[in-house]
C-alpha cells in the first residue's frame, strides 16, 4: 500500500467510525465495518490518485459493507442462547391462572357476607384491622376472628 492511500485512510478513519457507529448502533459491529472497508479499499485501490473523491468512495464502500452484514444476517437467522429458547419455547398453560381465579371466586362466594365483608376490608382493599373494625361497627377482635375464620375456610375449600 502506498502512503497516499494509507495517509488518505487514515485521515476518513475518524468519520467512517463515526458513520458506522450510527448506522449500527453498535461501537463493536462499527469496527468489523470500518475494518471490512479499510480492507476493501486496499484490495481495490492500487493508486490513490485514481480517486477524485476518495471520502465518498470510502463511504459508499462503508455502506455496501453494512448492506452486505445485514444481508448475511437476514440469510442466517439471530442467534439465539440455548437457555433463552428452552424458557420461551415451554411456557405453562395459560388456562390455569384463570381456573385459580375462578376456584377462588367460587370459594369466596361460599362465605358468609360477615367473613366476605372483612376479606374485602382487610385483605383485598388494605385496610387496617382498626380501620375496619371502625367501619363494621363492631370490636378489633371480632375484625381478626372473623378475618382468620374466613381465611381457614378459603384453604380448606381450595386445597
Amino acid at each position: 500500500m502506498n502512503s497516499k492511500l494509507s495517509n488518505a485512510l487514515n485521515e476518513h478513519l475518524p468519520k467512517l467510525k463515526s458513520h458506522a457507529v450510527a448506522m449500527t448502533r453498535d461501537p463493536n459491529d462499527a469496527d468489523d465495518i470500518v475494518q471490512e472497508c479499510v480492507k476493501r479499499a486496499i484490495m481495490y485501490i492500487h493508486d490513490g490518485s485514481q480517486i477524485r473523491n476518495m471520502q465518498a468512495y470510502l463511504f459508499m464502500i462503508l455502506n455496501n459493507v453494512y448492506m452486505d452484514e445485514l444481508s448475511r444476517r437476514k440469510k442466517c437467522g439471530t442467534t439465539v442462547d440455548i437457555e433463552t429458547m428452552e424458557n420461551s419455547i415451554s411456557s405453562p398453560p395459560s388456562q390455569i391462572p384463570h381456573m385459580e381465579c375462578l376456584d377462588l371466586s367460587r370459594a369466596f362466594a361460599q362465605l358468609s357476607p360477615d367473613q366476605r365483608k372483612v376479606v374485602q376490608l382487610v385483605s383485598v382493599n388494605g385496610m387496617s384491622y382498626r380501620a375496619a373494625a371502625k367501619q363494621l361497627h363492631v370490636p378489633i377482635g371480632t375484625v381478626m376472628s372473623r378475618l382468620n375464620r374466613a381465611r381457614a375456610a378459603l384453604r380448606e375449600r381450595l386445597a
